[in-house]
Order: structure tokens, then sequence, then C-alpha cells
């Protein structure tokens, strides 16, 4: 970690700095450079995703550390460009999800992989669906999920308008192809229409976006709040309840799944399944809190 000195650091300064940094160095210099994972399709893939808001979990328990704050020490700040616009993918998840609804069935699949280990997703089997046949593709294919909730799909027939070549090369309005699978309309709109805001005089004489902000007040400076992030993880605790609170904290400082289980009161290799099953249900728990 790097210091930025002048002359009016002391020795004292020289101390707590040189402190602060045994505190947070790593023993060997091998620990800087994250390991590489030897396979594309590590072992223990899917259970790292189910426990990656443990990661978010302790970044908010583990308090705040000043060396990872800039220092205040005079040096001049760089300029950084302002954005023009915030732009958004939508549809969001959560979005999609809405329009799904609730009447959608689904079965979990495995991508083809030789010898297995084929990462697991989800396909819409049954329920608010419809299927169509495929069109404008080099081989023939089985029919295609057309509709899912009030997301429609393209079946490789469907257009939109678009700027295209005529023969001389120039170019005019026509019909642009939407490939297979590409969403088409949610409901009765179109998403370009369904996502932007409405048109009229609500978006009349509204503030020139060119050369402000990104922040909600262009004054507004980025800091660190430590009180702030407290009261973020303390909301954040009391809406996980304790028994997933106290499981959660165990989970960062545990050996293994065993000793979380035998926390649990049991022991052997139940202590370790049981362990397992219970930081994965404090997880689940924990992403539906963060993402609500």
């Amino acid at each position: 970690m790097p210091f930025t000195t002048d002359q009016k650091w002391t020795p004292n300064t020289y101390r707590i700095a040189l402190n602060a940094w045994r505190l947070n160095a790593a023993p060997r210099e091998t620990d800087i450079s994250p390991r590489k994972a030897s396979t594309a399709t590590p072992k223990h893939d899917a259970l790292s995703r189910k426990l990656r808001s443990l990661l978010t979990w302790r970044a908010m328990n583990s308090g705040e550390d000043w060396t990872a704050v800039a220092a205040n020490d005079n040096t001049p700040a760089v300029a950084k460009p302002n954005m023009d616009c915030s732009l958004d993918i939508r549809p969001l998840p959560s979005e999609i999800m809405a329009a799904i609804g609730a009447d959608v069935e689904f079965a979990e699949r495995r991508e083809a992989r030789v010898g297995g280990a084929g990462r697991p997703f989800l396909v819409p089997v049954g329920g608010d669906i419809d299927h169509g046949a495929v069109h404008g593709q080099e081989r023939p294919k089985p029919d295609c999920v057309v509709r899912i909730g009030r997301l429609h799909f393209s079946n490789g027939a469907a257009t939109e308008s678009g700027l295209v070549l005529d023969p001389t090369g120039k170019a005019v309005r026509g019909a642009v192809k939407i490939p297979l699978g590409g969403l088409i309309k949610i409901g009765s709109k179109r998403p370009k229409d369904y996502f932007r805001k409405p048109k009229g005089a609500t978006n009349d004489n509204t503030p020139i976006t060119a050369g402000m902000s990104n922040r909600a007040t262009p004054a507004a400076v980025d800091f660190v709040d430590p009180i702030a992030d407290a009261q973020d993880a303390d909301r954040l605790r009391r809406a996980v309840g304790r028994d997933h609170a106290g499981i959660l904290d165990h989970a960062l400082v545990a050996a293994n799944f065993t000793e979380i289980g035998v926390r649990l009161g049991f022991a052997g290799k139940t202590a370790e399944r049981r362990g397992k099953l219970a930081v994965i249900a404090a997880c689940e728990v924990l992403e539906k809190n963060l993402v609500a």
C-alpha cells in the first residue's frame, strides 16, 4: 500500500502508518495475486453462488479501515468527466420476474458437456406459455417458446422498423429482422414504449442532463460515512433475524460446515449436513433482504 508523505510527517506518523500496513499486509507476496481456478467448471461452483452474499455480510460487519480511504493530503484531485446521462439495462431482473408471473412452470436442465458437470439452468415447461414454429433458420428446429407470461419473444419471423440499405446503397426505412428469442413486447406494448417515460407536457421544461453529475445532487461529493454504514448493517441484521445472523457471523470464522452443525447441537456427518443447510438457508434470507 503506497503512502504519500510530506514535510509534516513526524516519526510518530510513520510508526502509525507502518503498524497499519503490517495489520493489512499479506504474509506472502503470492497471496496478493488471486489464485486462478484450474478448471472452467469448479467443483463447488453451485455452492459458491448460493453463498456469495456472505461476502456482503462480511464487508458490512467488518468495521471501518481508515487505510482503505484516501487521506486528505492536499493532493490535487483528479478531475473526472461528468456523465451526460445514466443508462440502465432494461428490463431489470425484478421486472422480468414480475412480467412472467406465478403461473409458469419451470424445470431444471443442464448444459451438455462431455463427462457431465454442465451448469444447471431453468427452462419453461408448462403453465402460462405459448409455443410457435421457428422461421428463418438455416436448419430445421423444434418449436420455440414465443410467450412466457406477458413477455413475447421472436420466432425468427418478427421484424421491427429500422434503417436498411437499398440496392443503391442508400439508407432507407425498412424492416429489420428480430433474432430468434429476441424480446418483442411486454403485454401490449413494445419494450421501448413500456419502460420510457410517457410523452407529453409532464416531461417538458426538465433540466438538461448534459454536463451534469450522475449524482442526485450535482454539488454532492462521495465520501465514506461509517455511521451510515453501521446503520445499514444494523438494519440488515434486524431484518434477517437473530438466528440467521448468528449463523452468518459464525460462518465467517468457522473452518467448515461441521463446526456450524456442532453449534446447532448435531455431531458427526449429520453436523456437516445440517451446518451446510443452515448456512445456505441464512444466505437465502440475506439475499432476499439485500434486494428488497
